[in-house]
């Protein structure tokens, strides 16, 4: 665990993640989503991150308290999606694009944290997202919205 801590870096978190799920090593595995955790940005940041298999896609998806802001994280999980479909001779359109990212990979993305003008400049022209999940995460937004809005409002008496 020590020697691994020490031999991990943003290039190669990947690889050992694969080798700990691999080799079903749960102390490993835990100390690769430490460093993901604490290094998400960095590793979204390396071309590596194109690189992992799809098993350490959906365990680093699945990984919370990233170090990043979701926007990021869709953004690198649609380059890795377009990689991936490179390496399976695949064409490059949503429906191949959604295959390799898979399900559980998909269901992670809930934007909780990302503002209306973010999600509509950066996700929503990848096309990755079916209609019905943009029109989910916008009435999610406009429905926090309307919640701030009323604690403003009935904290400073002010009537909508």
């Amino acid at each position: 665990s020590q020697l691994i801590s020490e031999k991990l870096n943003e290039k190669n978190v990947g690889l050992f993640t694969s080798q700990a799920l691999h080799f079903d090593t749960k102390r490993y595995l835990k100390v690769c989503l430490d460093y993901f955790a604490q290094n998400t940005c960095k590793v979204l940041s390396t071309d590596n991150f194109l690189k992992i298999p799809p098993n350490v896609l959906t365990i680093f998806s699945k990984n919370t308290g990233f170090d990043c802001s979701e926007t990021k994280f869709f953004v690198s999980c649609y380059k890795w999606a377009r990689a991936e479909c490179k390496r399976q001779k695949l064409a490059e359109n949503r429906e191949n694009l959604r295959k390799v990212l898979g399900k559980d990979v998909l269901q992670q993305f809930n934007f909780r944290t990302t503002n209306m003008k973010e999600f509509m400049s950066v996700v929503v022209p990848k096309k990755l997202l079916t209609h019905e999940e943009v029109g989910r995460h916008i009435q999610y937004m406009a429905d926090n919205i309307r919640v701030l809005q009323l604690v403003c409002y009935s904290q400073y008496c002010i009537k909508p």
